[in-house]
């Protein structure tokens, strides 16, 4: 009865080995690998105040009772005309628009400035370094 049973287990085993070897069970395989590679999607949102952050950081006039934006990852995001005072690009390099103008601005890691304007628009290209935006 042992011996039966022995057979049995190497027969299943085999089918079990030959099966996992097939073209089928290497297409699950990788598609699976595929769907986790999604990219991150640009974001806005209000910055949390004190810690430092590698996200771009556009500061409102303190007579706005406004706390910063941050922007972070790739792509395009609107604004919605908001006024700003202050521009950090923090590690990130793209283009940012002004309400009325066509042509865009662009920013790179590192660049801080005033800019007193409505932005109607930033853009993420891409980021690299360590540099750091104040909240």
């Amino acid at each position: 009865m042992r011996t039966a049973f022995k057979v049995a287990t190497v027969f299943t085993g085999a089918v079990a080995c030959a099966a996992a070897f097939t073209p089928a069970a290497e297409a699950a395989t990788t598609t699976t690998a595929k769907t986790q590679l999604i990219e991150p999607e640009i974001f806005k949102k209000n910055c949390a105040i004190g810690p430092s952050t590698t996200s771009v950081v556009l500061t409102r006039l303190p007579s706005a009772h406004h706390g910063p934006t941050c922007v972070g990852e790739k792509g395009k995001i609107t604004l919605s005309n908001t006024y700003f005072s202050y521009f950090c690009a923090g590690n990130n390099y793209g283009q940012y628009w002004i309400t009325g103008d066509t042509k865009p601005f662009n920013f790179y890691a590192g660049s801080e400035f005033n800019i007193s304007a409505r932005v109607a628009a930033v853009s993420i290209k891409s980021w690299s370094g360590g540099f750091k935006c104040s909240t």
